[in-house]
């Protein structure tokens, strides 16, 4: 599933009415009826419920107000609270919120509700849906905003954001200002990046994607870079064992880790290997090290030359790649430390060797500000950075 920015679902968005002939409130039609869907799929038939809905006057107000009607529809109690003018809602949302008006469904407009009123609704109900701020969202939440989120966060009853918590940023996931604390949200065809950054992982809750009818070449087209992992895209991997099988046919990794102090990491890279069911582990480390003392007897170690610091030097270079042989897969990185004789080591391994890779920790410190070893490589590589080291590897 791919991930995409608010640049990029705005696009798609125009696509799909462009080049597809889908009307625009069809699609907020189709957000509206999936999310109502998602809702009694995770909390049960939602009929009899009171739902409050708390609109803004974009596209993610629209969404909701429509949500609205289709909850009233299946026997709820739903009740709008229109945070903007109603001369203001324009568009797909003013088209909604019209329809609404003329079948009879409760509004009360900012203005015109007092706050108190408010806050008795939000306590008094089953559920709130956000739908204030969607992923257009690029400046610090105030005013009437910012007071009903800061009522929706003290309410103590169930919320689910409809897109992305109002007060996210769906680029960065940093609370701008203000934010929904949500239990769930349930986002329009795809994730957005701000739900899986910073604040965003945690202020959206449980995360839900509603279908709302982009057709399949309509993404493909857009040529979206980044995917998200899921358990659908896992499945099948790794592929069952034939029942012969024994660790000479389960692969054989080489480890690259570890340092005088941070003997641990060499260690826990191994274990994670071989618990994830490599057949065979090599740990490449500093001749210091004794990975047997610490109790991990599986692992095969190879002594290595190590600088004054008890780091791996120069002089392994050789014997590394002659350990290559015979392997499929390498990982490099943890806890080698950022000295500067093992920092060339790694980008010279990083560079010339031809095997499957993973570069994590102090691998990717050695890349940070030259990338030139990454450039070179021909076999797959995967990067496993923390935000910390992403930040010094784009600089």
């Amino acid at each position: 599933m791919k991930i995409v920015t608010a640049e990029q679902m705005k696009k798609l968005d125009r696509k799909a009415t462009t080049d597809y002939a889908i009307p625009s409130l069809l699609l907020m039609e189709n957000a509206a009826r999936g999310l109502v869907d998602q809702i009694e799929k995770t909390r049960g038939p939602i009929g009899g419920k009171r739902v409050i809905i708390l609109a803004g006057r974009g596209n993610n107000g629209g969404d909701g107000i429509a949500a609205a009607r289709h909850l009233r529809m299946r026997g709820a109690q739903a009740s709008v609270y229109l945070l903007s003018p109603i001369e203001k809602v324009g568009g797909d949302a003013k088209t909604s919120l019209d329809i609404w008006m003329q079948t009879g469904g409760a509004l009360d407009v900012v203005g015109s509700f007092r706050w108190n009123h408010l806050t008795q609704a939000l306590s008094e109900s089953d559920l709130i849906i956000d739908a204030l701020l969607g992923t257009g969202l690029s400046h610090p939440v105030e005013g009437d905003y910012a007071k009903a989120i800061n009522l929706i966060n003290r309410s103590g009853r169930p919320v689910v954001a409809v897109d992305i918590p109002s007060g996210i940023s769906a680029d960065t996931g940093e609370v701008l200002g203000v934010a929904v604390k949500a239990d769930e949200t349930f986002t329009m065809a795809l994730p957005k990046w701000g739900h899986f950054l910073q604040e965003g992982l945690e202020y959206r809750g449980r995360l839900g994607v509603v279908d709302i009818g982009f057709p399949p070449a309509l993404i493909e087209a857009a040529k979206i870079p980044v995917d998200l992992i899921t358990p659908e895209a896992l499945a099948g991997f790794p592929p069952p064992r034939p029942r012969g099988a024994h660790k000479g046919t389960a692969g054989h990794l080489l480890v690259v880790a570890g340092s005088f102090g941070k003997k641990g990491a060499a260690m826990m890279t191994s274990l994670a290997a071989l618990r994830c069911g490599t057949g065979l582990v090599t740990v490449a480390l500093p001749k210091s090290i004794d990975l047997a003392t610490a109790g991990l007897m599986e692992a095969m170690t190879l002594p290595l030359p190590e600088t004054s610091e008890g780091t791996l030097s120069l002089a392994a270079e050789k014997s590394l790649l002659q350990a290559i042989q015979g392997k499929d897969a390498v990982a490099i990185g943890p806890g080698l430390s950022q000295n500067e004789e093992t920092q060339r080591l790694i980008r010279t391994l990083i560079a010339e060797v031809s095997l499957p890779m993973v570069i994590d920790a102090d691998g990717l410190n050695a890349l940070a500000g030259d990338l030139s070893a990454l450039k070179k490589r021909k076999a797959p590589v995967i990067l496993t950075p923390h935000p910390g080291e992403m930040s010094r590897l784009v600089g």
